[in-house]
């Protein structure tokens, strides 16, 4: 699992699995959060709350009911290093 990149400014609340999630949608989106969770290796549930997480901050969006998500602008902005820590909310 790629790690975060100590070139591209990461809030408090992100984890490296964000950054892994993101990067996947990069490659193939849009995308079921089964599917994510599964080539991650990592538990749906924990990959469902983190897309939410990653929702609510406008780097990724849900494309139909069924919980299919695809990278923003905004997420490629952040990926390329366009989007700083300020630029990013905190969700509370």
């Amino acid at each position: 699992m790629p790690t975060v990149d100590a070139e591209r400014p990461t809030p408090d609340w992100m984890h490296s699995a964000d950054t892994a999630i993101l990067e996947y949608f990069q490659r193939s989106q849009p995308e079921y959060i089964p599917l994510v969770a599964n080539r991650l290796g990592m538990h749906l549930d924990y990959v469902d709350g983190r897309c939410q997480r990653l929702v609510d901050c406008g780097l990724l969006e849900q494309v139909t009911g069924e919980a299919v998500y695809r990278l923003t602008d905004r997420g490629e902005a952040y990926l390329a290093g366009e989007l700083t820590l300020g630029d990013v909310p905190d969700g509370g």
